[in-house]
């Protein structure tokens, strides 16, 4: 199985607080709603991986153990955020 996220990092805290959305565009709004608040730093990147998984039960544990969802990441690009 395969799944599409996008993703901007952010720079001064957790990786828990990372923009995470299926879309490009989503992204970039949700960005721009932490933004307006005042939140954290983020790169001016997302980055669109693709991971690949067997089941549900890979990606759940992937997810909940070290190294995270990156370990099935099999294609990332970076796009530039526009201002």
């Amino acid at each position: 199985m395969k799944l599409t996220l996008w993703v901007i990092r952010c720079t001064n805290d957790s990786s828990a607080y990372d923009v995470r959305a299926t879309t490009k565009k989503e992204a970039i709004r949700l960005l721009g709603e932490l933004k307006e608040v005042g939140a954290a730093d983020y790169e001016e990147t997302v980055t669109r991986y693709t991971l690949e998984y067997e089941n549900g039960f890979e990606l759940m544990d992937a997810t909940a153990g070290e190294g995270g969802w990156e370990t099935l990441v099999v294609n990332e690009r970076e796009y530039r955020i526009s201002k």
